[in-house]
Parts: structure tokens; sequence; C-alpha cells
């Protein structure tokens, strides 16, 4: 029975090839732009997702610049006994690298502290993390990067030169990590060890604002929670040393426009922080519901088409409901044809779109420069 209807069905798809033809692509344009808005909106909702303890590591940075100074972390690791560990990152703008004599530019690298990997949990493909602490001139790059300075060979264990002027440093390559997917504020395809020259001369000057912090925390922490916390624990140290004057609690210290740090979470970075120096530029979340409206509606455009299409048909089925009757044809039988029909012109529709957009994405990748 289920093989006599699709034998009918395909017979009256090969009989009204133009109204089957209008229909099926109707959909598959229609279902091939919907699922490519959603991989659009499920991207921009999955910013830093793709780290396993993104929900345990915040940023901590002045409320008007996304910057914060080592002082200002080691105070709150002193005086509140949440954080698990803590790291910075230095963005000192394009780096000249050069192997095996070739010189090239690399900006998207950073310094970054011993401690960065304890709280970034990158996945490794090649290499070791653990020396990265001790080695004061360890190199971690990612895949492409490895590509990129050695070709098809491993980087593991050369060495990469850091040319600052008329100077240089050698460093070596511990580790490469798996390329970072795009949606990420802290895209890089290199971390240097950085020199204690750098960090140790001012991790005592509160003024000093250049770095980039991050603390990660044990489990159980909620942004505002945190935020309160911190926020206390900076207005401790105020009221400590009388930097307000007639202040006598942590209360009249929040009463007053006291600005403590902001904490902000990473997967919360890329929507929630507008600030100067931030890493890259942030979000907007009312654009994702514009284009889940755009979405919705095109959808719905979709299926009001093949239901006009589907309506135009019906004037052609009645004399074929008719004769069909006459035939002893019951009313359930009839109905579950014409479902059936429609049916496998949804499922149709929906195998052509996928592979639509399984063959247009790499155009897509190209020109929305993002992975989907």
């Amino acid at each position: 029975m289920l093989l006599k209807n699709l034998t009918l069905i395909l017979r009256r798809f090969e009989k009204n090839r133009s109204y089957t033809t209008f229909n099926i692509l109707g959909l598959a344009v229609g279902f091939s732009v919907v699922i490519y808005i959603s991989l659009f909106i499920h991207h921009e909702l999955t910013y830093d997702k793709f780290l396993p303890s993104h929900e345990s590591i915040f940023r901590i940075s002045d409320p008007s610049y996304a910057l914060t100074s080592p002082a200002h972390l080691e105070y709150l690791k002193e005086n509140f006994d949440g954080i698990q560990s803590d790291t910075y990152l230095l963005n000192s703008g394009n780096f000249l690298i050069g192997t095996s004599g070739k010189k090239q530019v690399e900006p998207k690298g950073y310094y970054v502290t011993g401690t960065f990997f304890d709280v970034f949990d990158y996945p490794v493909v090649e290499g070791s993390l653990e020396s990265f602490s001790e080695m004061s001139n360890a190199m971690v790059i990612t895949e492409s990067m490895q590509e990129k300075l050695f070709g098809k060979a491993s980087g593991l264990n050369k060495e990469v030169m850091v040319y600052y002027g008329d100077e240089s440093d050698v460093y070596q390559v511990i580790a490469v990590l798996a390329d970072l997917p795009t949606n990420t504020h802290l895209a890089f395809n290199m971390l240097l060890h950085m020199p204690a020259s750098i960090f140790e001369t001012e991790k005592d000057n509160w003024g000093y604002t250049i770095y980039h912090g991050y603390i990660k925390t044990y489990e159980g922490h909620s942004t505002s929670r945190l935020q309160d916390q911190v926020t206390r624990t900076y207005a401790q140290r105020v009221l400590e040393n009388n930097w307000i004057e007639g202040a006598k609690s942590i209360e009249d210290v929040l009463a007053t426009d006291y600005r403590a740090q902001l904490v902000l979470r990473l997967d919360e970075i890329y929507f929630e922080s507008s600030l100067l120096f931030d890493l890259r530029p942030g979000g907007d979340k009312q654009n994702l519901w514009i284009f889940g409206a755009t979405a919705l509606f095109i959808l719905l455009l979709a299926i009001t088409n093949f239901i006009n299409l589907a309506t135009a048909q019906s004037a052609r089925k009645a004399k074929e409901v008719g004769v069909r009757k006459t035939l002893g044809s019951s009313r359930s039988s009839l109905v579950g044809q014409f479902l059936s029909e429609s049916i496998l012109l949804c499922m149709i529709a929906a195998l052509l779109s996928l592979g639509m957009v399984e063959f247009l994405i790499p155009m897509m990748k190209s020109f929305l420069n993002f992975d989907i």
C-alpha cells in the first residue's frame, strides 16, 4: 500500500513538474536562508564557550577601559579566597619574528604570565604546557602558525627569533594548540612567556594599568555575586587607607561615587563589554533579535508560498477526489495520500537545502570570516 501511494505521488510530481519544482525550490531556498541565519546566531551566542571552564573564568578591569594592573589582582588574591588562579596578558602590538633568517610580522601575538594556562585550558595538539610557567623563553603557537613558520614540519622544540629594533630574543616552541574558533574575544596565533623585566618592575604599581587581567574561580560564582565580592574587597582597601573622608564602613565607601574593578565572565565579554582597549569589538544582541525575526519571516514566507501553490492545485485535484470516492476510496485514505505528498515535498526540499548549505559553506566562511 505504501509503495502504491509513493508511486502515485511520484507520478503526480512528474505530471505537474512546474508546481513541484517551484514548491521544492521555494521551500529549499527558504530553509537554507533560515539555516544560515541560525548558524550565525549560534556562532554569536557561543563566544568563548568552547573552553571547558569558561564559566569559571572572569576578566577584571577598570570600568572605563579593559585593562588592570598586577597590583589590583595581587590584592584581590590576598583578600579574597575564591580565586583559584590568575594571569595577565600584555598586548604589545605587532611582533617581528623570524625562523631560519626569514622575518615576518605577526599581529596576533601576546605576552602572557606563566600562569596563563592555569586559567585558560586550550586543547593541545603537540607538546606539553607543563614547563611554560618555568621557561622564560617559552612560546606556544597554533597549528596554523606552525604551518606558517615551519611548513609541513613540526615546530615543536624549534627556535623562533623575536626582534625588538636592533635586539632580539630566542624563544622555543614547547607546545602547539589547536586553531582557535573565530568566536573568541581572545584571538591569537602565538603566546610568549612574559619577560620578568616587563612584569616584575611595576607589579606593585596600582597605576600601571596596561594588562588584561583574568582570574579563574572555584565553581559556584555568578558574575553578580563575584562583582559584589570584588567591589567590597577593594572598598575595604579604600577604607583602610582613609581615601574617602568621613567613611567609617564599607557601606559608606559604597555609598560614594567609588569605582571598583569591573567583573565580566569570559562568555559575557563579547556582548557586555564596550570598553577602550577591548581585544576585539563587541557584539550587539539586538542585531541577533533582528536576524532571528528575519529568519522567522523568511520561513513564514516560504510556508505561505507552499500553501498558496498547494491551494492553486486543489482545483485540479477536485476531479481526482470525486473519481476516487466513486471508486470507493475513503476520506481518510485520500487525506493520508495528500498529506504524504506534502510531507514528501517538504522532505525533498529539506534535503536539497542541506545540500545547498553544505555546498555554499566555504563561500559563506570566506564572506563572513567566521567558522560555521
